[in-house]
């Protein structure tokens, strides 16, 4: 019988469904793979919707009497937190806590653990001071109260989980035992096999994200209404606050035509992989991922990545190989431009960026995160 499974692992995070994105998709990825393997996975998460939530079982919802909305996101806030998991805690038993951030539940979860000797595990999903525009106080006043928050958490965590090598480098400061395990992709995209592109009477570019400040998308619209509008079409893929100005932006500023430059919100999961497959290319401007785990999904489905360098896109993208790392925006254009010319170097990017996204799949990166619970499992119990 695999040791797993008697053994129960809590993962604790601030972002779980009704949200979508990044975050909570390598959180939902990783938890049915570590079932796989044979553990007991629960979820410590907010509780944003109240009577609302249609939870399975292992989801534990803390108790937020304050619930609202912000930037058309649920938004909730806990009252009294850590005693309420501190009795999740109890009752759960767990081997291990995972943490999924450094905040509100995760900060209470953290202080509980110690007092128990339970041993910790903390994935650095977000560069938060990236997203230091959505609290309502000064800048600098946030900013130091994030990094001396981020600094002592990592502290007090046994093992660090970071998505990238760049990400790595940043902590280093912070903790010295920090594991480089980029969060994985679901299976589904892995079940169709590598193919070429189909010719289009438009070369197809595509961008999913959500649509917020610091994905950078006018970047990307704007870059698009240099190139030949005849040759070229644009969707762009999500959801979020910023959806209606980007509209605006592309249409009524930009002048761009409703049949070139297409938003698509919320596709399904099948729907957005049919996106991925049809696109030529995949092209980013957010300077503020971990990882960016859209760039590894386009992979998968055969479609390389032309975008401008960040800690997340470092680790997956190899300039002229699977895509394309850029400066600016006359550098991404002329990228483009190249691929849509030159069909055999653009048929190789394609093969070699479905092959890098097979190092993403969901039971390696899970096998990878298990070793680490199990070296730190071990060690507990010899203390």
């Amino acid at each position: 019988m695999n040791n797993t499974q008697k053994q129960t692992i809590l993962f604790v995070t601030n972002n779980y469904f009704p949200f979508s994105g990044g975050v909570v998709n390598s959180i939902e990825v990783l938890r049915q793979e570590l079932e796989k393997l044979g553990y007991s996975i629960f979820i410590i998460t907010l509780d944003f919707l109240g009577k609302k939530h249609n939870d399975p079982g292992y989801v534990i919802r803390v108790s937020c009497p304050i619930k609202f909305i912000y930037k058309k996101n649920h938004m909730a806030i806990p009252w009294r937190a850590r005693n309420e998991i501190n009795q999740y805690i109890q009752q759960i038993k767990p081997s291990l806590i995972h943490l999924h951030h450094p905040f509100l539940l995760g900060y209470n979860a953290a202080k509980i653990a110690r007092i128990k000797n339970i041993p910790l595990v903390f994935t650095y999903h977000t560069q938060y001071e990236q997203y230091l525009h959505y609290v309502p106080l000064p800048r600098k006043i946030v900013a130091f109260y994030v990094r001396r928050r981020i600094a002592s958490f990592c502290d007090s965590v046994n093992t660090i989980i970071a998505p990238s090598k760049a990400i790595q480098a940043q902590l280093i400061t912070y903790h010295q035992k920090i594991k480089v395990i980029p969060s994985s992709i679901a299976s589904i995209f892995f079940e169709k096999p590598f193919s070429l592109k189909e010719n289009k009477s438009k070369f197809e570019l595509l961008i999913v994200s959500r649509f917020v400040k610091e994905k950078n998308i006018p970047f990307l619209l704007n870059m698009f209404s240099k190139l030949d509008q005849n040759y070229f079409s644009f969707k762009l893929v999500g959801f979020g606050a910023e959806m209606e100005s980007l509209q605006r932006y592309a249409y009524n500023t930009l002048r761009l035509s409703a049949d070139n430059v297409v938003f698509i919100e919320k596709p399904t999961k099948i729907e957005l992989i049919r996106l991925y497959q049809q696109a030529n290319l995949f092209i980013f401007a957010s300077q503020s991922e971990t990882q960016g785990l859209v760039l590894a999904e386009a992979m998968a489905c055969g479609t390389p990545v032309i975008t401008l360098p960040g800690p997340g896109q470092s680790d997956i993208v190899k300039d002229t190989i699977n895509g394309f790392l850029v400066e600016n925006r006359e550098q991404m254009q002329a990228k483009i431009e190249y691929c849509f010319a030159n069909k055999e170097q653009f048929d190789s990017l394609c093969a070699r960026a479905w092959e890098t996204a097979q190092q993403y799949k969901p039971e390696i990166m899970a096998s990878q995160v298990s070793k680490e619970y199990q070296v730190l499992i071990e060690k507990n119990k010899k203390i």
